[in-house]
């Protein structure tokens, strides 16, 4: 259980590293990137719930070892599924990287979509952490 927290938290971390610029962020780049990162959660989210149909990707979270990655939520041991596993965000983010930050307008567009991978990369582990508060509280926990 320690070991995901810690992933979790290593994860969010990458995040934010890799949203991390050499110049100083303007205002606007500030606000195109927390409008991004908004944007990121809320569509992050509402997809990673959507999967909960999908059979492949509500199939048990594994770690490098092969045992069930399970979160411990006072006392209750929920079990992640692979839809909590970041998978599009750090693709956003690969893309990012890779944005022309010439003009104004191409700096405010690299600054969104920074945010948006951020968003991206933070709404599955978000919304397991949020699914198992849910589920041990509706099962007296």
């Amino acid at each position: 259980m320690a070991r995901l927290s810690s992933a979790l938290v290593l994860l969010a971390a990458l995040a934010f590293a890799a949203s991390a610029r050499a110049e100083p962020a303007t205002r606007p780049q500030k606000i195109a990137h927390a409008t991004g990162k908004a944007v990121g959660v809320a569509a992050g989210v509402a997809v990673t719930t959507a999967l909960a149909l999908s059979k492949k990707w509500n199939r048990p979270l594994r770690d490098a070892g092969g045992q069930i990655e399970k979160l411990d939520v006072r006392g209750y041991g929920f079990t992640l599924r692979e839809r909590h596993r970041p998978v599009l965000g750090p693709k956003i983010l690969a893309w990012a990287s890779k944005l022309s930050r010439g003009s104004g307008w191409q700096r405010l567009k690299h600054s969104f979509v920074l945010g948006l991978g951020d968003g991206a990369s933070i709404a599955p582990p978000l919304e397991g952490r949020i699914e198992a508060r849910l589920a041990a509280r509706l099962r007296g926990y």
